[in-house]
């Protein structure tokens, strides 16, 4: 539903609360207020940068968080393997990790980040075609991102309004 920044933070602050919440009862094996205080502080930021229009930034952090998750499935992951089952040995991809709970939680559906995904891909795609014209801007490529994030949003509110 947001169409502006300040929504779309408003939206972020709610899934950050919810995320302090909610995260612990998902993990038994980290220490999971470091990946809480952590994830404040790039919540902050994040949030920040989106609301001063540094929107590169804002997907720079964005970066990170998806990175953290990362890290604290990871950790999870392996300290459940020690503590359960120390003499299996496992071979896993490198997204094994990708999707998880602190992440999904925070930018929302599987879905939209998909959808994200493909329009920098393509816009991507569109740039490296036009190098040889013109400089790029990855100001535009970060501002597109956010605007269909705002659009999926709005989307998404639409369908749950329609379930209800």
């Amino acid at each position: 539903m947001p169409d502006r920044p300040e929504e779309l933070a408003s939206i972020l602050e709610d899934r950050a609360a919810r995320i302090k919440a909610e995260l612990a009862q998902h993990f038994n094996y980290t220490p999971v207020q470091e990946f809480l205080n952590q994830f404040d502080q790039l919540h902050a930021s994040h949030v920040e940068a989106l609301l001063q229009g540094h929107l590169v930034r804002a997907h720079e952090i964005l970066n990170e968080i998806h990175e953290l998750s990362f890290k604290l499935q990871k950790n999870e992951f392996w300290a459940r393997h020690r503590h359960k089952t120390p003499d299996v040995k496992y071979s896993l991809s490198p997204e094994a990790f990708q999707r998880g709970h602190l992440i999904e939680g925070y930018v929302g559906s599987e879905a939209m980040e998909k959808l994200v995904k493909e329009k920098m891909q393509a816009r991507m795609r569109a740039w490296s075609q036009e190098a040889d014209e013109k400089p790029l801007s990855p100001h535009k490529n970060a501002s597109e991102i956010y605007s269909t994030i705002f659009k999926i949003e709005k989307l998404g509110h639409s369908l749950k309004i329609c379930r209800d």
